[in-house]
């Protein structure tokens, strides 16, 4: 019988002297139908999610406002990540799938229409829909293990992260800014609606996985009170698996830094380059460049230098792109008459050489988000087995949105203080210190010694206890 592409061994395509990405794994029907899913929920929510910002911003609302607003999706998240990954793991991925994007959507049609638009209905809806993703986001990252070979394994998440981070640039960059424009609030809300209800159709095309309990007999099963505020238990949950957990911390600061980008730019567009807040899009117009970069790249550098120095690499250049956004000046001479973002100038649109650049620093950004989500995801799926990865994935959001949360707030404050220019400077070295304090945290919540700077960078690069080995993921 023929093998579907995701089942046979992964093909080694050379260009330039490395490996690319085995494209044949896209002719699989279960691959295609995953990618379509997490692509238009990771679209609806960014629709959602930066719609939101971008309207606080445009009525000038203050960073911290803004930030308030942003950071209540992942406080929901924090809540109930565990017991989402936990519910996940006790019923069908394709049924959480289905109910998630089902709910998610009807959410977005009810708050607009019974309850209205103002800050409070934002934050409920964003709360809610958070709370949903919590179950939705494991479901779909544990269906990559249910669709894919081992050897295809780190293509199948590159190519799952990069479609899921082309949702979430279109909805950023092109439809919620556009949406705001044109048609206001209510618009996002109901655009939203549609591209999530949409994703039920992917989610019913998915493999149906076995063994799991009915869907109210797993909803009982969960201890539904909140564990992820117990911070000796993550502590611990962090020391007990070291090698899984330092590559998620890894993900947490670069997911943490490219949450707080997003929520930082509006304003920073505001203040800084002095343009309209829904000028935005010409800054995360460009990500599709990076995201395709880190697409295309991280399976062949996972394969030849391993996940957690990939992995760490891409967190280097990802804060770089960052840093540089607080010397704007300086480097807009240089990169503005080289970004991509130029080609908008061919349709009319007039652009300052610091919008230009801003829009070419973009590009490691997202390169770096896309390539870390591959490693951490990769790893995982490599190395834990797939009916306890709803678990991990789960811890995964928990730890995500924990360091996400610190980080938006207390940059939010600096930036409310000290400007929206210098906050970008000093966003980087906040990530690493809210990280750096939990692992040593959790070193000594079990009675070790807590490493030192060297050899915490040490247990990053080459993984805990193995500190001259390669670790490949």
């Amino acid at each position: 019988m023929e093998q579907s592409a995701a089942e046979k061994p992964e093909e080694k395509h050379h260009f330039l002297g490395f490996h690319l990405p085995d494209f044949s794994v896209l002719k699989d029907n279960r691959v295609q139908t995953l990618i379509f899913a997490i692509n238009v929920q990771k679209l609806g929510i960014a629709t959602l999610s930066y719609g939101g910002m971008i309207y606080l911003a445009s009525t000038g609302a203050s960073q911290l406002q803004v930030s308030l607003v942003g950071v209540t999706g992942f406080i929901a998240e924090l809540l109930f990540g565990l017991q989402g990954g936990r519910l996940t793991d006790a019923m069908s991925k394709r049924t959480a799938m289905i109910i998630g994007y089902l709910a998610q959507a009807a959410l977005c049609f009810i708050v607009p229409i019974f309850f209205g638009t103002d800050v409070v209905d934002l934050v409920f809806l964003a709360f809610m829909a958070s709370i949903l993703a919590t179950v939705m986001a494991p479901a779909i990252k544990s269906t990559v293990a249910l669709v894919s070979t081992p050897a295809a394994l780190a293509t199948v998440a590159a190519m799952i992260g990069l479609f899921g981070s082309f949702g979430t640039a279109i909805g950023q960059a092109f439809v919620a800014p556009i949406l705001i424009k044109t048609s206001g609030i209510d618009a996002v809300m109901y655009g939203a609606g549609i591209l999530l209800a949409s994703g039920v159709i992917w989610a019913l095309r998915m493999p149906r996985d076995q063994g799991q309990a009915a869907t109210l007999d797993a909803i009982k099963q969960i201890e539904w009170k909140s564990e992820a505020l117990d911070l000796r238990k993550v502590g611990r949950w962090i020391m007990s698996v070291p090698g899984v957990s330092t590559i998620i911390l890894t993900g947490a600061i670069v997911s943490a830094l490219g949450e707080s980008f997003s929520s930082m730019i509006p304003v920073y567009v505001r203040e800084v380059l002095d343009a309209d807040p829904t000028y935005s899009v010409y800054i995360f117009a460009p990500a599709g460049i990076g995201f395709l970069i880190g697409m295309l790249t991280a399976p062949w550098l996972i394969e030849k230098y391993g996940a957690r120095k990939v992995g760490f690499a891409s967190f280097v250049i990802t804060a770089v792109g960052i840093m540089l956004y607080g010397f704007i000046d300086v480097v807009a001479p240089v990169l503005g008459p080289i970004s991509p973002t130029r080609l908008f100038e061919l349709f009319g649109v007039d652009l300052s050489n610091a919008m230009l650049a801003a829009g070419f620093l973009a590009l490691p950004a997202n390169f770096g988000s896309t390539s870390v989500s591959t490693c951490v995801q990769t790893y995982i799926n490599r190395r834990v087995p797939v009916q306890n990865q709803g678990g991990v994935f789960g811890m995964q959001r928990v730890v995500y949105n924990a360091v996400t949360i610190v980080a938006m707030l207390v940059l939010g404050l600096i930036a409310t203080l000290l400007g929206s220019q210098i906050v970008f400077i000093l966003a980087p070295i906040v990530v690493v210190s809210i990280v750096a304090w939990l692992l040593r945290y959790s070193y000594r919540l079990v009675g070790k010694g807590a490493p030192g700077s060297h050899a915490l960078i040490d247990d990053f690069w080459n993984g805990p206890g193995k500190r001259s080995d390669d670790s490949k993921g």
